[in-house]
C-alpha cells in the first residue's frame, strides 16, 4: 500500500543517506536495509494504522449499508459513503 504513495521516495532517500556506517560494502548495504526496514515499519503503522482493523471496520460498515439498502432506509449520503468505503477497501487489499 505504501509503495503506491508518490511521496515515499523522498523519505527513503533521506533515511538511506543519513545511515552512517563504515565497513565492507556488503555489510554496510545489509545494515542500511535492516535500518530502512525498521523505519518503513514504523512509518506504515503511523500513516496507515492497523490494516486488518481498518479492513474489518470498512467491511462491517459496507455490510450495514447493504442491509439498510435492502430495507430501503438509506439516506441521500449513504450510497456515496458506501462507494467511498469500497474504493478505500480496494486500496487496502
Amino acid at each position: 500500500m505504501w509503495l503506491e504513495d508518490p511521496n515515499l521516495g523522498d523519505p527513503i532517500k533521506q533515511w538511506w543517506e543519513t545511515f552512517e556506517l563504515e565497513g565492507k560494502a556488503s555489510f554496510v548495504w545489509w545494515w542500511k536495509l535492516k535500518e530502512l526496514k525498521k523505519k518503513l515499519k514504523a512509518m506504515s503503522k503511523e500513516v496507515f494504522g492497523n490494516i486488518e482493523v481498518n479492513i474489518d471496520e470498512r467491511v462491517e460498515r459496507i455490510e450495514l449499508l447493504d442491509a439498510l439498502e435492502e430495507d430501503c432506509v438509506l439516506d441521500e449520503h449513504e450510497p456515496c459513503e458506501r462507494e467511498f468505503l469500497r474504493d478505500g477497501l480496494k486500496f487496502l487489499l
